[in-house]
């Protein structure tokens, strides 16, 4: 999401942006910028004083620098200063100002916990190694460990797999089990493994008892998020004019 915002009127003019590599991303945020200058009816080659962006990995310093420097290299009118920080910290700046939990569930899966001092506290994160839990990738890879082990009689699931099996054939457009390993490894993408949770919900939405344990279990992993960081919620004494 972009967000510009004028000192005229401070009147939010907002951009989307998706899912792309490093090159695609600085065309899209100069893109963005390019349109809301436009929708503002602001110079486009007269660059902004300040351009936040809230990004996916944002807290990785050396990667934010290196993206900044690219950004004035390649596109010198787009902003005279840049403020980069995670995706999740976005989310609660856009719903309020007084702190809050921000739960990102979307490829990959993130928690922050921001308390009115400005202390975050995070949660998740990590990506899909040693992470993502309750997202899409993740609940997808499930699926297909659930249908691997089953397959193998290595681990009984009291769920019928057909369904999902065959879903998982479609989606990946493969007739087997090996020829999927080739998704899993040589051609690896994260976001079309997670891109197979749209069939789940598919799946889920018509009764498929497999596809609806696998949501059950993502939103148990994501509930563990949230209470993982309550611990470090900021205590805050509020006065009361009213009798109870």
């Amino acid at each position: 999401m972009c967000s510009l915002v004028l000192p005229d009127n401070g009147s939010p003019v907002r951009g989307s942006g998706g899912l792309v590599g490093l090159d695609k991303c600085l065309e899209s945020i100069n893109n963005m910028i390019l349109d809301a200058k436009k929708a503002a009816g602001a110079d486009p080659k007269v660059p902004l004083k300040s351009l936040g962006l809230t990004l996916s990995g944002g807290e990785q310093d050396e990667a934010i620098r290196a993206l900044v420097q690219l950004l004035k290299e390649r596109f010198p009118n787009l902003s005279e200063n840049y403020c980069v920080t995670t995706d999740a910290l976005g989310g609660i700046s856009t719903a309020t100002d007084t702190g809050g939990i921000v739960l990102i569930s979307g490829t990959g899966s993130n928690c922050k916990l921001v308390n009115p001092d400005g202390s975050v506290i995070g949660c998740g994160g990590w990506g899909h190694l040693i992470g993502d839990e309750g997202s899409a990738y993740w609940m997808s890879l499930l699926a297909v460990k659930i249908v691997y082990d089953a397959v193998d009689n290595y681990k009984h699931t009291p769920f019928n797999i057909c369904l999902v099996e065959e879903a998982m054939y479609s989606y990946f457009q493969v007739s087997n089990r090996t020829a999927l390993l080739t998704h899993l490894y040589r051609t690896f993408e994260k976001s079309k493994i997670a891109g197979f949770c749209r069939k789940l919900a598919e799946a889920a939405r018509a009764g498929d008892h497999l596809s609806c344990h696998i949501f059950r279990r993502g939103g148990q992993e994501l509930a563990r998020h949230v209470v993982a960081v309550l611990p470090h919620v900021h205590k805050v004494k509020r006065k009361c004019n009213h009798r109870v």
